[in-house]
C-alpha cells in the first residue's frame, strides 16, 4: 500500500511511497489532496506490475492522474470507478493485449446491473481511455471502438410552462425565502444545484448596467454569465449577507482538511416539491428554464450559453417546447379556405399539356 509522508519545512511536504517492481518510488506535492489523489490512483494498480510492458493498470492510472487537472472531481470519481470495474473484469494483463473480446464480456456482465445508459456512458469512458493511450503509443489501436453501445430511449425532461412555474414560485416565497431563492436561481437563471450551492456573494455584480450572475464552478469548468432576471434581482436584495456564500451550509470532510458544500439544500427543497405534488425535482427547473427559452423562439446556441452545456446535442432536447407551435400548425389544415382556381392541375399531372409535360427541366448549377 502507497503512503504519504509529511515533512514540514520542504517545499514539497507531502512525499508518496510505493514498492513496484521490487523497488522503492517515491514522488513529492505541494498539497496534501494532490498526494492522496495519487495514492489512490496507485491503488488502482496495486496488483498488477512486471508484465515487460505497459501494464493496463498503469496506464490506467496515469490518464486518471491527468484526468485530475482538466475534470471535476465527481468526474474523476466515476473514471476511476470505471477503470476499477474494468480491471476487475480483466485481471492484471498487459495493454496491449486487451482485445475486443474483454471489452464486450466487461459490457454483457454490466447490462446484468446496470442500465443500458450507464454501460454506453461506461464505454464512452473506456473509449476516451484507449483514445489517450494511442495519442501518447502504448497501444496501436482502441479495442473499445469497435463495441457497439446499448441502445436506449432518451426521455424529454419534465418542464413548467411560465404560469406553473409562477405559481410554484409564490408557493415558495409564502414558505420562506430560502425556498423563493434557491427556486427563482433554478427557474429563472437555470443554476444546477451544485451551483446554487457555491455560489458567493463575490459572484453577484450589482454594480453594472444590466446586473449579471458569474457563475463560476460549474460542471464542464467553463464559467458562464448569466443576465439577473428581475425577479432574482429582488430577492437577493432582500437576502441577508452572513457570509462568503449566500447559503453557508458547511460540512468538513472525514479527515476534517476540507469543506465541503451540503447537499441538504437540495434534499430539503425536493422533499418540498415532492409534498407540494409536482412530479419534478430541483434540476427540473432548470429544465423549465430552458423549456420556456426555447417555446420563445430563443436560438439554440443562445440557450446552450446560459445553460452552461458543451454540446449542442444536449441542447436539443429543449426543443419540445416547440410542440405547441406544431399542434397549432398542424391543427389549421382542412380550415384555409380560399377561392379554387380552375387553372390548377389535378392531382397526379393528368390535366397537364403533353407538349408541356414533356419539356425537358434544366438542371440546378451549383
Amino acid at each position: 500500500m502507497p503512503s504519504i509522508d509529511h515533512r514540514p519545512g520542504n517545499p514539497k511536504p507531502y512525499r508518496v511511497r510505493w514498492r513496484e517492481n521490487r523497488k522503492q518510488h517515491s514522488r513529492a506535492f505541494r498539497k496534501k489532496k494532490d498526494a492522496v489523489h495519487f495514492s489512490a490512483a496507485l491503488e488502482l494498480g496495486q496488483e498488477v506490475f512486471e508484465t515487460g510492458t505497459t501494464a493496463l493498470a498503469i496506464a490506467a492510472q496515469d490518464w486518471i492522474f491527468e484526468k485530475e487537472v482538466t475534470c471535476s472531481k465527481k468526474t474523476v470519481e466515476r473514471y476511476h470507478w470505471v477503470m476499477k470495474d474494468f480491471l476487475i473484469s480483466t485481471g492484471a494483463m498487459r495493454l496491449d493485449l486487451v482485445t475486443v473480446a474483454h471489452v464486450e464480456t466487461w459490457r454483457n456482465h454490466s447490462m446484468t446491473k446496470m442500465t443500458p445508459y450507464t454501460v454506453r456512458n461506461n464505454i464512452k469512458c473506456l473509449r476516451s481511455f484507449f483514445s489517450w493511450c494511442i495519442a501518447r503509443k502504448l497501444c496501436k489501436e482502441s479495442p473499445a471502438k469497435a463495441v457497439a453501445t446499448p441502445a436506449f430511449k432518451r426521455t424529454i425532461p419534465e418542464w413548467l410552462d411560465d404560469h406553473q412555474t409562477n405559481d410554484l414560485l409564490e408557493k415558495a416565497r409564502a414558505c420562506s425565502a430560502e425556498r423563493y431563492l434557491v427556486a427563482v436561481l433554478a427557474s429563472r437563471a437555470g443554476l444546477r444545484a451544485s451551483e446554487i450551492t457555491l455560489l458567493g456573494w463575490a459572484d453577484i455584480d450589482f454594480e453594472s448596467a444590466a446586473p449579471i450572475i458569474k457563475v463560476r464552478k460549474t460542471k464542464s469548468k467553463y464559467p458562464r454569465i448569466i443576465p439577473m432576471h428581475p425577479q432574482i434581482k429582488a430577492a437577493l436584495m432582500d437576502w441577508p449577507q452572513g457570509g462568503a456564500f449566500l447559503f453557508g451550509r458547511i460540512r468538513k470532510s472525514k479527515d476534517m482538511t476540507h469543506d465541503h458544500r451540503s447537499e441538504q439544500l437540495r434534499k430539503t427543497f425536493c422533499a418540498w416539491l415532492k409534498a407540494e405534488g409536482y412530479l419534478i425535482t430541483l434540476h427540473g427547473l432548470r429544465h423549465s428554464f430552458g423549456s420556456q427559452l426555447a417555446a420563445g423562439n430563443t436560438p439554440v446556441n443562445v440557450i446552450a450559453e446560459l445553460l452552461g452545456h458543451s454540446s449542442l446535442e444536449v441542447t436539443r432536447l429543449y426543443l419540445h417546447a416547440r410542440d405547441r407551435q406544431k399542434v397549432a400548425a398542424v391543427a389549421q389544415l382542412g380550415q384555409i379556405q380560399g377561392p379554387v382556381s380552375d387553372d390548377l392541375p389535378a392531382p397526379g399531372g393528368q390535366d397537364v399539356p403533353k407538349a408541356e409535360a414533356k419539356k425537358p427541366q434544366k438542371r440546378a448549377t451549383l
